[in-house]
C-alpha cells in the first residue's frame, strides 16, 4: 500500500489526497509494466540492495504516460527489519526526446551510408574495416563479411599498409579531410582508379575514420585522351611548323602555342599582348585582322 508521498506525486499524477490514500504504487504504471516494477521492488526487499535507473512510463489520472527514471531502496523498522520500500522518480521527458532524436539521426545517417551511390568504409586506426556500405560490396565483389575481415591496403593496389596508417594518422592530427588517388582491386583481380576522401568519424573515444571512394575511370580516360590529343597537336605543329593562337576578347589577352614562339624565335616565357601579336602581321593585313 501507498503509505506516504510528497507534493510532487500529487502535481504529476493529478490525484488528490483522498484518492492517493486508497491507491497502491502499481496503479501509477501501465499494466504492461507492473510485473517488471513488482519484480524490482521484490528484489530490493529480499536482498536489501537498492535499485537504480529503472526506466518505466508513469501513468497519470488523465491516462497520459510520462517517461520516468526510478530508483529505490528498503526502509526499516526501529528493530532493523525491513518495513517497506521507498521509491524516487525523475521525469526524463527531455532526455527521452533527445535520445529519440539521436536515434532518428543515427538511423538517417545509416540510410545515407547504406544508400550512398559510391563505396563507403569505416576504418580503425590500423586501416581495418569496421563497417562498409552496400555499394562497396557491389563494386568490389566481396561479401560484407569478407570486407570486414580486410583492411584498406588489401583493396588498394596503389598503397601499402604503412601508407594507410600514416595517412589516417595525418587525418586525425590535422582534423581535416584528405583526398588521395588510389587504385581499388576487385575480388576478381581487376582494378579501377578511385579518388578517396577520408575524414575523422566522431565516436565514443575510439579512432574511427570514414572513407568515400569514387570511381574516376571516365575522368582518367578523358584526361588521357586530352593528353594524347595535346601531344598529337604539339607533334603536328612541330613537324609542320604551324602554330596556333587564341584571344580572350573579354580580358583582351593573347595566348600562343609553343610553335608560334618558335616561329618568331622568342622564348616561350615571353609575355605578348594582343597588340604585339598584331604587329607580327604585314602592315597591309593588320586592318583586316583587327576588323
Amino acid at each position: 500500500n501507498l503509505v506516504e508521498y510528497n507534493e510532487r506525486l500529487r502535481s504529476v499524477t493529478g490525484y488528490d489526497d483522498e484518492e492517493l490514500e486508497t491507491m497502491t504504487p502499481w496503479e501509477f504504471f501501465p499494466e504492461s509494466e507492473r510485473e517488471m516494477i513488482a519484480e524490482a521492488v521484490g528484489t530490493v526487499i529480499e536482498t536489501e540492495a537498492p535499485v537504480h535507473s529503472l526506466e518505466a512510463p508513469f501513468l497519470t489520472k488523465s491516462g497520459e504516460t510520462i517517461p520516468y527514471e526510478f530508483s529505490g531502496a528498503p526502509y526499516y523498522h526501529s528493530d532493523g527489519t525491513v518495513a517497506g520500500f521507498v521509491g524516487f522518480g525523475r521525469d526524463i521527458t527531455d532526455r527521452t526526446e533527445r535520445d529519440r532524436e539521436l536515434q532518428e539521426n543515427r538511423e538517417r545517417l545509416r540510410r545515407l551510408f547504406d544508400e550512398a551511390p559510391d563505396p563507403m568504409f569505416v576504418q580503425d586506426a590500423e586501416g581495418k574495416f569496421t563497417d562498409v556500405n552496400e555499394k562497396a560490396v557491389e563494386k568490389l565483389g566481396y561479401s560484407r563479411e569478407e570486407l570486414l575481415e580486410m583492411e584498406a591496403a588489401a583493396i588498394d593496389a596503389a598503397v601499402e599498409r604503412a601508407d594507410v596508417r600514416e595517412l589516417l594518422s595525418k587525418v586525425k592530427s590535422d582534423g581535416q579531410m584528405i583526398k588521395i588517388d588510389g587504385r581499388h582491386q576487385r575480388a576478381d583481380g581487376s582494378t579501377y582508379p578511385v579518388e578517396v576522401r577520408a575524414s575523422v568519424l566522431a565516436t565514443d573515444g575510439e579512432d574511427r575514420f570514414l572513407s568515400h571512394a569514387r570511381d574516376i575511370s571516365e575522368r582518367k580516360q578523358r584526361e588521357e585522351e586530352l593528353e594524347r590529343k595535346q601531344a598529337f597537336l604539339e607533334q603536328t605543329q612541330e613537324v609542320a611548323a604551324v602554330g596556333g593562337w587564341e584571344i580572350d576578347l573579354r580580358q583582351d589577352r593573347l595566348q600562343w602555342t609553343e610553335e608560334v614562339y618558335n616561329i618568331h624565335d622568342l622564348p616561350t616565357d615571353t609575355e605578348v599582348t594582343v597588340e604585339d601579336g598584331i604587329d607580327y602581321y604585314h602592315p597591309d593585313d593588320r586592318p583586316a585582322l583587327v576588323d
